[in-house]
């Protein structure tokens, strides 16, 4: 089945309601400090770590995919998180840097290491954004 309707919200009839659409934002960003483990970070849906190595640390469906919008939330006043971000995202570069997310993979691009959504650039520019160095 393309679409489990279990897996998603189901849609209302309500008008839209900005102080509601922000609560909901804050419970996201609240069900994201509980679930994070430092050094393990966050667990992944089982479809989402086929044929990879967990953690996921990518920018697409990983760790920095969660740092980088956590942040974007906290920039925007959206949301805080109790998270230390900048440790969060070097933590995941260092994790990275361990074991890439698609190491098991048999057909790789033939340079995986400088993909944005799946490679170690999205780990790189979100530790950096996060924790600027050279």
């Amino acid at each position: 089945m393309l679409y489990d309707p279990a897996n998603h919200e189901p849609l209302t009839t309500d008008t839209w309601d900005a102080d509601r659409a922000r609560e909901r934002i804050r419970a996201i960003v609240a069900d994201a400090d509980e679930s994070f483990d430092r050094e393990r970070l966050w667990p992944a849906q089982e479809w989402d770590v086929w044929q990879a190595a967990a953690p996921l640390k990518n920018l697409y469906v990983g760790a920095s995919g969660v740092v980088w919008a956590l942040d974007a939330l906290r920039r925007r006043g959206l949301a805080e998180t109790r998270i230390d971000l900048e440790g969060a995202a070097l933590r995941t570069l260092e994790l990275w840097r361990e074991l890439p997310d698609y190491t098991q993979w048999e057909d790789l691009p033939s340079a995986p290491a400088a993909a944005l959504l799946t490679g170690e650039s999205g780990p790189l520019v979100v530790a950096w954004r996060l924790a600027p160095d050279r």
